[in-house]
């Protein structure tokens, strides 16, 4: 009897040559650091049968389709070399976000080319770090859609990544492989440079940018694996963004509500080869409400991004 820990939990992801095909050869290159807390999980579909037969009779239920439902957080940072993107670049490629890269500097925008399109095979070993110890369950077709939350009170920008995509088979006894951790730091927001509806009289307290895809795994009912789902897509894509500021006599996110104003928003923290830019020129605000931190006024904005408009920039040029 071998028990498992949460805390020695490993996911491995690595993006598949061909949007249809899962990857076979996982191995400790592909480990994905994330926050605990994190849920890769399957969701066989069961639908009983109910029958009228002159008594109480029950039929065996019938097997459906095998989804996979995936949440996990992971801290912005890079490689923390020249041309190393580091692991947020799978998440990022795996959430139609298409990949360009000049001179180092490697930005990512959403694309709606099927073409230019990543999924994601995953491997989830529960925590055991003996031999055959753990469990090993396997997913594959996984895309899905990300949230960049920005929190400059704690310092700490973190990714969290929201998918569905295939079971694809029952767990079965693995072995964890050996990993070297990260020793990278996570860039901290303290001094980022921020460009905020072009007044630099907002103080943000936190800020959020979702993507808002809608992904769903779709029927393949003669599916080669036997899972009854084929690829995964997104339905649409409607993203939008939240902040916390300070009430200050000098701001007034309610003109910019009424004005229907288009702004930029820009943060940009880190140092080169680990440095972070989000921005978007299409930011909009539709609701502004009054709130609190710690007994100091704050407003509450909320808004869309017009046109999907948004960039997340990963400079990695050595200094």
């Amino acid at each position: 009897m071998a028990r498992q820990s949460n805390a020695l939990g490993l996911v491995l992801g690595q993006l598949q040559s061909a949007f249809d095909t899962a990857a076979t050869v996982l191995d400790a290159t592909d480990v994905l650091e994330i926050q605990g807390g994190y849920s890769i999980d399957q969701a066989v579909r069961t639908n009983e049968v109910d029958l009228v037969g002159g008594g109480w009779t029950q039929n065996q239920s019938v097997l459906g389709p095998r989804d996979a439902t995936v949440s996990m957080t992971m801290p912005l940072r890079t490689g923390g070399a020249a041309d190393s993107v580091g692991q947020i670049a799978t998440l990022l490629k795996a959430s139609m976000l298409d990949e360009t890269e000049v001179s180092d500097v490697y930005t990512y925008v959403p694309t709606a080319k099927y073409s230019e399109w990543n999924a994601l095979t995953l491997w989830n070993y529960s925590g055991n770090l003996d031999s055959s110890g753990c469990m090993l369950e396997k997913f594959h077709n996984v895309i899905g859609s990300m949230k960049f939350s920005l929190d400059f009170g704690t310092g700490v920008a973190l990714a969290t990544f929201d998918g569905k995509g295939v079971y694809s088979a029952a767990q079965e006894a693995g072995t964890q492989p050996d990993v070297t951790p990260s020793a990278i730091v996570v860039p901290s927001l303290v001094g980022a440079t921020i460009s905020f509806f072009s007044d630099t009289d907002y103080c943000l307290l936190s800020i959020e940018f979702d993507l808002g895809f809608d992904v769903s795994p779709t029927l393949q009912p003669n599916a080669t694996d036997g899972s009854g789902l084929g690829v995964t897509v997104p339905g649409k894509m409607k993203a939008k963004w939240t902040a916390k500021v300070y009430h200050d006599t000098t701001v007034n996110p309610i003109t910019a509500l009424l004005a229907r104003t288009l702004g930029t928003i820009s943060i940009a923290w880190g140092t080169a080869p680990n440095k972070f830019t989000i921005s978007t020129t299409k930011a909009m605000i539709t609701e502004v409400k009054k709130s609190e931190d710690n007994g100091i006024t704050t407003y509450d904005l909320s808004g869309i991004l017009v046109d999907n408009n948004i960039s997340i920039a990963i400079d990695t040029t050595s200094t």
